[in-house]
C-alpha cells in the first residue's frame, strides 16, 4: 500500500496521501500466512513445537508448568523463558508474583467491528486504487479497508461504545441508514451491510504498559506481552519482530551472556514500546479526524517539501515509525519538535501570506532570492531545533 486513499463525505472525491516516496510502501500481511512461514522456519531451526499446550505457571528459577493438549502436565527446567504469549501474558503474571511490576490496561472508549468488500464480477478490486489503505474519517469514528491478496477488501469500522450500542438495539434500517449517511461510496460495495453487522461482533482495543520487562535473567516478555498497542500505525507486529531482532543484537554485544543481554535489553527496548502506544492511539486522532481537515493535508504537503529540502534532518514521523529502525520514543520526541517548527511556519503565513509560503517550502525557492533566503532560515531553524545533525539507524525496520 503506497499510500492513504481519503474518502471525502461532501464531495465524495478520493484523495490519496502518499506514506513516503514513490519507493515506499507499506504491506497487508495475512496473519495466517505469516504464522505459517514463521513455524515454518522454527522446525527447521530445530524448534520443538506443542500445539494445544497452554502455560500454567513459571517460578524464578525458572520451571516452567505446562497443561498438554491431553490434560497432562508436565515441568520445564529452563536457563531462561521468553514471554512471548499476547497482551494476557501468563509469563507476565507470573513475573508479578516474583518483584513489583508496574502494569497499566487501558480499554480505549472505542470498539471496532470487521466489515467486507468481495471482488467484482470479473475478479477485481472493486475499490478504486487497490495499492492504498483506504479511509473514511469521520471525525468521530472512522472506517477503513486493506486490500487483499485474493482481490477482496477487509474492512473495519471503528466507533465508540455509544455508536455500537445504538445501532445494535435498533433495527435494520438504523443501521442502513449510518452506512448511507456516513459511507454511501462504499455501501454498493459491502452487499448485506446489515446482515454484516449483525453477525460480526463487537471487539475491544487494549493499551498495555509494563515495566520492567523482566526478572532478573531467568524471565522476561517481548511483543504483545511486553507492550499491547492499539491497531492504528499497523505496527505491533513489527514491533515484535523488531523486539527479538534488537534482542538479538544485545545479545551479539554481550558475548552471548544471557545474564547480561536480558537486563541489558529489556531495560533499553522497553521504553521504544511506551513510544509505540502513544504514537498508535495519537494516529487513530489523525486517521479519523485529521485526515478530513484540509489544514492538516496543507502541513502534510509542507512536511514533505522540508523532507525534500533536508531530507537527513527533517524525517516526517511516519517516515520514521514506517520506513527506518529510530525507536518509537525517539521518533515520537523529534516528531514534536518538528512539530514546534510547522506551527512557526503556520503562525508565519498567517502574517506574511500564501506568497511567504510558497516561499517557506520551497515552491519558488530555486526562482527568487527571497525563497532562497527563506530557505536558509528555516533551515538554521531545522538545524538547531533537531540538534544539528542527521540521526543515526535510518536502516527499514522490520
Amino acid at each position: 500500500m503506497r499510500c492513504r486513499a481519503l474518502h471525502d463525505i461532501e464531495s465524495g472525491a478520493l484523495y490519496q496521501q502518499p506514506y513516503g516516496t514513490a519507493e515506499q510502501a507499506i504491506y497487508s500481511v495475512s496473519r495466517t500466512r505469516l504464522n505459517g512461514v514463521l513455524l515454518d522456519a522454527a522446525e527447521e531451526a530445530g524448534v520443538e513445537l506443542n500445539f494445544g499446550a497452554s502455560l500454567i505457571k513459571v517460578d524464578g528459577t525458572p520451571l516452567a508448568t505446562l497443561e498438554l493438549a491431553d490434560g497432562s502436565r508436565i515441568s520445564i527446567h529452563a536457563r531462561a523463558v521468553f514471554g512471548a504469549d499476547g497482551a494476557y501474558s501468563r509469563v507476565r503474571s507470573s513475573m508479578m508474583r516474583l518483584q513489583n511490576v508496574n502494569l497499566t490496561q487501558h480499554y480505549i472508549n472505542h470498539g471496532y467491528k470487521e466489515l467486507h468488500i468481495d471482488p467484482t464480477p470479473d475478479g477485481q478490486f472493486a475499490l478504486d486504487v487497490p495499492e492504498a489503505l483506504h479511509i473514511w474519517p469521520r471525525h468521530d469514528f472512522m472506517m477503513i479497508a486493506l486490500p487483499n491478496p485474493d482481490k477482496t477488501f477487509t474492512c473495519t469500522l471503528f466507533a465508540p461504545y455509544a455508536t455500537f450500542k445504538e445501532l445494535d438495539s435498533g433495527d435494520g434500517a438504523a443501521v442502513q441508514a449510518f452506512f448511507d449517511d456516513n459511507f454511501s461510496d462504499a455501501v454498493p460495495l459491502l452487499g448485506d451491510v446489515v446482515k454484516q453487522f449483525a453477525e460480526n461482533p463487537t471487539s475491544s482495543l487494549v493499551t498495555m504498559r509494563v515495566k520492567p520487562w523482566n526478572f532478573e535473567d531467568k524471565l522476561c516478555v517481548i511483543g504483545d506481552a511486553a507492550h499491547a498497542v492499539v491497531p492504528f500505525y499497523g505496527q505491533g507486529m513489527n514491533c515484535a519482530a523488531e523486539d527479538a531482532l534488537s534482542f538479538d543484537e544485545v545479545l551479539a554485544r554481550c558475548g552471548c551472556d544471557l545474564s547480561k543481554a536480558i537486563p541489558a535489553w529489556a531495560a533499553e527496548r522497553q521504553p521504544a514500546g511506551d513510544g509505540l502506544a502513544d504514537l498508535s492511539y495519537g494516529n487513530y486522532v489523525e486517521m479519523r479526524s485529521h485526515t478530513a481537515n484540509p489544514g492538516f493535508l496543507l502541513q502534510k504537503k509542507v512536511e514533505s517539501w522540508l523532507h525534500y529540502l533536508f531530507p537527513d534532518t527533517w524525517i516526517p514521523q511516519y517516515t520514521m515509525v514506517a520506513f527506518t529502525r529510530i525507536p518509537y520514543h525517539e521518533a515520537k520526541e523529534r516528531a514534536e519538535r518538528q512539530d514546534a517548527i510547522i506551527k512557526r511556519v503556520t503562525q508565519a503565513a498567517a502574517i506574511t501570506g500564501a506568497a511567504a509560503v510558497a516561499a517557506t517550502v520551497g515552491l519558488v525557492a530555486t526562482k527568487t532570492q527571497a525563497g532562497r533566503d527563506a530557505i536558509a532560515a528555516i533551515s538554521k531553524g531545522v538545524h538547531a531545533l533537531l540538534g544539528g545533525a542527521a540521526d543515526s539507524g535510518t536502516t527499514a525496520r522490520a
